[in-house]
C-alpha cells in the first residue's frame, strides 16, 4: 500500500477505509479517533445509545428471564409500574420506562393485543425441563418397574409374565385419573323425524366428580363377590360437588381413597407390589397439616402458626421439637404463655446453633424474610394460583391442565439466591425442610 507524503494520516484512513469496503466519512471518523488517542491516549467515548435507537434494558438476560415469568395477561400500564417499582430497584437499575415502551416490550417478548376467547390450551410438553423429567420417569419406569410386570402381546393381548429372580415379586402398576360429567351432558347425533329440532335444557345439570384407579392386568381396581365378602369395599369414588351437595374434591378424600384402593390391591394381589402411578396435578402436591415448611412459620414463638411435627437436627442428630414443653414458663411479646404452642425460627435456628452465623452477617438487619425471600413467595402463589386456574381447562372433560412454566422457573430461581440472606431461606434449605415430601407421597 503506498500513501502520498502529502496529508498522510488522512490518505492512509482513506486506504484503511477503502479496504472496509467504507466511504470518506468512515475515513475521517478514523482521523478524528487517532488524533483524540494522540492527545489523550484513549479512544473518545461512543455516542451510540444516545438517540432513538440505543440499546433496550429489554436484552439485559435478568430482565427479559424476569418479565418472561411474570408478564403474561399484563396490561402496559401494569407492566411498567412492575418494572418501574419492583424490577429496576431490585436489579440497582437507575431508569424507567414508560407505557409506550411497555408496549413495545410485550411485542417483543411475542404477546399481541387479541379479543378473549375461548381455546384450546398448549402446555410447554417440549420445553427442555419437561422432556428431561419425562426421559427420567421413563427410565426408571423401563428399569425399575416394567421388567417385573405382565407384558401382553399380539392383536389378542397375550399375557406373558415376567421373569423373576429368587425373592423378587411381580409389579402391578396402578392408574389414577379423575373425570367430571355432567347430568344433562347432550348426545351430537340423534334420532329425528324430518323438520324436528330437539328442545335442550341450557342448563350443564349437576356435575358428577369420579376418581378412580385402573389396572392393567384385570381392569378397575376392585373385588369381585367373593372378594368383598372379605373386604367390602370399592376403590372407585363418585361425588356431586356443589354449593348444597358434596364438597369439592380435595386432599383428604383422595388420601382416604388411597387409603381403600391399598387395601383391596393388599386382598387381590397379597403377592404383588403395586406401583401406584399419579399425574402431575397441583391438586397431588399438598403438605399434610403438620408438614415442615419454613414458609408457614413465624419470626417468633408462639402466634398464628400450624403445629409442626417433630424432626431430628440435621448437624447433630438430636431429636426436635418444633413445640414447647407443657410446663415450658416462658410467654410470648403479649404476654401469652407459650408452653405447649410452636416455636418460631428464630428458637429453632437457634437450637439448631444457625443464630449466631446469621446474627454475625447481617447483625441488626436480620429480619425472618427478606425482600427476595417474600417477592419470591409471593411469585410462587401465583404460579400456583395460575395453575390452579388452568385445572380442567375444557369445562366438565376432566382433563387436568399441567403446572405453569413459573414453577419450574422459580425452583431454578431459588437454587440462584443466597442460601443466608434471612432466617427462612436458612431454615428451608436444611435437610429435614427440603425433604418434606407431600401428603400423597
Amino acid at each position: 500500500m503506498t500513501i502520498s507524503k502529502i496529508q498522510p494520516s488522512l490518505n492512509a484512513s482513506v486506504s484503511v477505509a477503502a479496504r472496509c469496503a467504507r466511504g470518506p466519512h468512515y475515513a475521517r471518523t478514523i482521523c478524528n479517533m487517532a488524533c483524540h488517542l494522540l492527545r489523550t491516549g484513549m479512544l473518545p467515548q461512543t455516542k451510540q445509545g444516545k438517540g432513538g435507537h440505543h440499546e433496550s434494558l429489554l436484552n439485559k438476560p435478568e430482565i427479559n428471564s424476569a418479565l418472561q415469568r411474570w408478564v403474561k395477561g399484563m396490561r402496559p400500564a401494569k407492566l411498567r409500574r412492575y418494572v418501574n417499582e419492583f424490577l429496576l430497584p431490585e436489579l440497582k437499575i437507575e431508569s424507567t420506562i414508560c407505557e409506550s415502551t411497555a408496549m413495545r416490550w410485550l411485542k417483543k417478548l411475542g404477546f399481541s393485543l387479541c379479543r378473549v376467547q375461548k381455546g384450546v390450551y398448549v402446555d410447554g410438553h417440549e420445553r427442555a425441563d419437561v422432556v428431561a423429567a419425562r426421559q427420567e420417569f421413563i427410565n426408571y419406569l423401563d428399569t425399575q418397574i416394567l421388567p417385573f410386570c405382565y407384558t401382553y402381546e399380539g392383536p389378542e393381548l397375550k399375557e406373558i409374565p415376567p421373569s423373576l429372580k429368587d425373592g423378587e415379586k411381580i409389579h402391578y402398576p396402578i392408574f389414577h385419573d379423575e373425570t367430571c360429567v355432567h347430568a344433562n351432558d347432550q348426545a351430537n347425533f340423534v334420532w329425528m323425524r324430518e323438520g324436528e329440532q330437539p328442545l335442550r335444557n341450557k342448563s350443564c345439570g349437576r356435575i358428577v366428580h369420579v376418581s378412580d384407579f385402573i389396572v392393567e392386568h384385570g381392569g378397575r381396581l376392585s373385588l369381585t363377590e367373593a372378594e368383598i365378602a372379605v373386604q367390602n369395599k370399592l376403590p372407585a369414588q363418585p361425588i356431586e360437588p356443589s354449593a348444597n351437595y358434596d364438597p369439592w374434591w380435595d386432599m383428604p378424600q383422595l388420601i382416604t381413597q388411597t387409603k381403600n384402593a391399598i387395601e383391596i390391591f393388599e386382598v387381590k394381589y397379597p403377592n404383588g407390589v403395586g406401583v401406584f402411578i399419579f399425574d402431575c396435578s397441583s391438586a397431588h402436591e399438598a403438605f399434610a397439616a403438620d408438614a415442615l415448611l419454613a414458609h408457614k412459620m413465624n419470626r417468633g414463638s408462639g402466634g398464628k402458626q400450624p403445629i409442626m411435627r417433630d424432626t431430628v437436627i440435621p448437624s447433630t442428630g438430636q431429636p426436635q421439637s418444633m413445640v414447647f414443653p407443657s410446663n415450658y414458663e416462658a410467654v410470648d411479646k403479649d404476654g401469652n404463655s407459650l408452653a405447649g404452642r410452636p416455636k418460631g425460627m428464630e428458637e429453632i435456628l437457634h437450637e439448631r446453633g444457625l443464630l449466631r452465623d446469621l446474627e454475625l452477617k447481617h447483625g441488626n438487619k436480620l429480619v425472618g424474610i427478606c425482600k427476595t425471600c417474600k417477592l419470591s413467595q409471593a411469585a410462587r402463589e401465583a404460579a400456583s394460583k395460575e395453575a390452579k386456574e388452568r385445572e380442567d381447562e375444557i369445562e366438565g372433560s376432566g382433563v387436568e391442565g399441567l403446572n405453569s412454566r413459573g414453577v419450574s422457573e422459580m425452583e431454578q430461581m431459588d437454587l440462584d439466591r443466597a442460601k443466608n440472606c434471612c432466617m427462612q431461606r436458612v431454615l428451608s434449605l436444611q435437610k429435614d425442610f427440603r425433604e418434606e415430601k407431600p401428603l400423597l407421597q
